[in-house]
Parts: structure tokens; C-alpha cells; sequence
């Protein structure tokens, strides 16, 4: 099996994921407030010392602070005249937001109550969730070609699920996402970048044929 077609069925698997969880919450499905009281005990107990450790951290999945790390990357990829890889991942990260902000506005999911940090917008599905994991996702392909030994590869797998998961972890438990919210997020978040990772070679080819000439 092709990389890109186990990148079409991880996606695929994913988007079914996503949509299982939208359709819950739109249909009101008594299961999914199960799964969100669960996940918020997950969070707890809170402490002042951790309020105020993960205020700090879920700052990292502002979109203002990914924006910049992602534009950062840009030029640093074009710098090192990776320009295909610059222009690539840069769309990959903003037009995910489009897709975010489109979800976001047809779901309109309102957020908890009791927020222990002050936050508008609607809840469903975590977008400092899906831009975290759509930049680290970035940051893995990018490495991932350059390391050689499995332990390598194993590490960045671990750091990089540890920090989609720490930021999953403050968005439920400062009560500004629901833990569907967050899964959703994650979920979306991987069908996004996996489907258009294994789409990008057929946009590659389809990009660089010459344009056919029309009959005068």
C-alpha cells in the first residue's frame, strides 16, 4: 500500500470521526454529554497553580501566536529555497482556518458556562485545538524525512502528541471548550492535513501540465 492511500484511509477514518461527533451534538444525542462530563473530570481536580499554568499554555494555540510561528516557517523553508514546501504547508495552515471558521459558523455550538478565562466565539470544534494540530502535524512532515534511527521518529511522535494533548487538556478544563469540542477539533484537524497531504502529488501534476491550447 501506497503512502498516499494510507494517508486517504487515516483521513477518511478521521473525517467519519468528525462527523460522528458533529452529527451528535446536532441531533442531541444523549451519549455526548456523557462523553463531555467525562472528559472534563479528566481535567480535575483545579488548582490556582494550574489555572494559571494552563492560561499561560493555551496561548500557544492563539491564532495570532500560530499565525506568526506558521508565517515564520514560511520564510524559513523559502530561505532554504524550499519554496514548493513554503507555499504548500503556508495554504495548508490558512485555508484550514477557513475551514475551521466555516465549521465553526454552521455548527454554532455555544461554549460553557463558568469560563475561567474570557473568550467569545462558538465552541464546536476547538480551533486553538485543530490550529495546533494541523502547525505540529506541519512540523512533524517537515522533520520526519530527516531522521534516521526509529527512537528518532518515536520521540517526535511523543512530543507531538504531548503538546496537541496539553492544549487539548486547558481548552476543557479552563471551560471555554466541551471535551467533544477538542476531539472534534483534533479529528477535523488530521482529515485535513492527511487527505491533503495525499492529495498534493495529484496537484503537483495537475499544476505543472502545460495548458492545453484551445481550437481557433
Amino acid at each position: 500500500m501506497t503512502n498516499s492511500k494510507r494517508l486517504l484511509i487515516g483521513g477518511s477514518v478521521c473525517w467519519l470521526g468528525f462527523l460522528i461527533f458533529m452529527l451528535a451534538y446536532l441531533h442531541g444525542r444523549a451519549w455526548l454529554k456523557s462523553y463531555d462530563t467525562f472528559g472534563y473530570q479528566l481535567t480535575q481536580p483545579a488548582t490556582p497553580a494550574k489555572t494559571a499554568f494552563l492560561r499561560g499554555l493555551t496561548t500557544l494555540g492563539e491564532p495570532a501566536v500560530l499565525g506568526g510561528a506558521t508565517i515564520a516557517l514560511m520564510l524559513y523553508l523559502w530561505w532554504r529555497q524550499r519554496i514548493g514546501d513554503s507555499m504548500w504547508y503556508g495554504a495548508v495552515n490558512f485555508i484550514g482556518g477557513l475551514l475551521l471558521f466555516a465549521v465553526k459558523h454552521a455548527v454554532l455550538r455555544p461554549r460553557p458556562s463558568h469560563q475561567l478565562v474570557s473568550i467569545g466565539g462558538y465552541s464546536f470544534p476547538s480551533g486553538h485545538t485543530f490550529g495546533m494540530t494541523v502547525f505540529v502535524l506541519t512540523v512533524v512532515a517537515l522533520l520526519w524525512p530527516h531522521l534516521q534511527h526509529r527512537w528518532e521518529r518515536w520521540l517526535l511522535a511523543l512530543l507531538a502528541a504531548i503538546i496537541i494533548l496539553a492544549i487539548m487538556d486547558s481548552r476543557v478544563y479552563l471551560r471555554v471548550h466541551y471535551a467533544s469540542d477538542v476531539t472534534a477539533g483534533l479529528l477535523l484537524a488530521a482529515s485535513w492535513f492527511m487527505l491533503a497531504t495525499a492529495l498534493r502529488p495529484h496537484l503537483r501534476k495537475w499544476l505543472s501540465e502545460p495548458i492545453a491550447t484551445y481550437p481557433d
